[in-house]
């Protein structure tokens, strides 16, 4: 069937198109988009990062299933979706809920195209492709909406919030325990709101934004510190929390940054670096001493079972994703992209 896709064909060069999605196979469901994420890994593609062109890229899709294959279980025509990753559910890490490692996680970038442009097959997006208005996937990779939630808010849970959540429950955080947060973006925001989940009585929240500190403090943080005022930020973090922190998560993607995150690392703590780096990754003299140190991919987390947990949290009003979330029509994609860039918005979400 035709569907209209956001096409980038060039670094930095997206035209609105249509192509052609196939009938769903076996376990596949299609999924007409109602609403899409943009996450930073879509940005990097956008801007050449990857070199797939031409790519149809967004994999933090949300809508309603319109069609599903013969061997499809869990979904019927209808049903409200959100959409994350694609892992197998049968090697060694699927079994142990860590589906980020999935022996068949590279199928989610070169898996067989679901969708063609001109006649050529596009190349996996994190096996959804949800830059267009309609898209195949996997129902393993999709999780149903639950009352309560506004549908269109569900995309960003299968990616950025899931990774910012999951990077602090990877840390074995416990109640009482500090937790210090650097970067405010989805991915941030996110380890913040989980880091109250978890019951951490310190949440030190660590950015450059003034609004982004204030929304900080509404979805918890109890303390944040402007890195721009502080002449040095070590100081001024370990003034509030003088034994660092038992949870550090590092979501700026800055390899300055890191450093600094590893001096505020309290000893047996955990410190997780849950961003892309583009710089080459140091190593710090720091890093052999006081704790542990994570890198993992969409925080470690079963994703599934634990977005609905999330959205379901979100539905009895303990998860206020929604406040992180600023909207745009489709055809304005590059205005979001441009607002992301400078920081004016967290979340960005295209409504199709």
């Amino acid at each position: 069937m035709k569907a209209t896709a956001a096409v980038c064909t060039a670094p930095n060069k997206i035209v609105f198109d249509q192509v052609e999605v196939r009938e769903p196979e076996g376990t596949e469901i299609r999924v007409k988009i109602t609403a899409v994420g943009i996450c930073g890994t879509d940005m990097t593609a956008i801007h050449g990062g990857t070199g797939m062109f031409p790519l149809i890229a967004g994999h933090e899709g949300a809508g309603i299933v319109e069609a599903v294959g013969p061997e499809v279980t869990r979904f019927k025509v209808g049903d409200r979706v959100g959409i994350t990753y694609a892992s197998c559910g049968k090697c060694k890490w699927c079994q142990m809920g860590k589906t980020s490692l999935c022996d068949s996680y590279m199928g989610n970038f070169f898996g067989p195209g679901r969708i063609s442009y001109k006649n050529r097959p596009i190349p996996n997006w994190f096996a959804q492709n949800s830059f267009s208005n309609v898209t195949l996937t996997n129902e393993a990779n999709a999780t149903k909406v639950p009352d309560g939630i506004d549908p269109d808010t569900a995309g960003p849970y299968g990616c950025g919030i899931m990774t910012g959540v999951g990077s602090v429950m990877a840390c074995d955080p416990q109640p009482g325990d500090t937790a210090i947060i650097f970067g405010l973006g989805t991915v941030g925001m996110s380890a913040l709101m989980g880091a109250k989940l978890a019951g951490c009585s310190k949440i030190v929240a660590v950015g450059g934004t003034p609004w982004k500190l204030e929304l900080a403090k509404e979805l918890g943080a109890t303390h944040v510190v402007n890195r721009r005022e502080e002449e040095d930020l070590v100081a001024a973090i370990k003034k509030i929390a003088p034994e660092g922190g038992k949870v550090v998560i590092e979501a700026t993607g800055h390899s300055n940054v890191c450093a600094e995150a590893t001096k505020v690392l309290g000893k047996m703590g955990t410190l997780y670096f849950a961003a892309l780096y583009h710089e080459p990754f140091p190593f710090f003299p720091d890093m052999t001493v006081n704790g542990t140190y994570k890198h993992g991919g969409m925080g470690d987390w079963e994703a599934v079972p634990n977005i609905e947990k999330l959205m379901n949290l979100t539905a009895e009003g303990k998860f206020p994703a929604d406040k992180l979330i600023t909207y745009y029509d489709f055809e304005d994609m590059d205005k979001a992209i441009d607002d992301l860039t400078h920081q004016r918005v967290i979340k960005a979400v295209l409504k199709t």
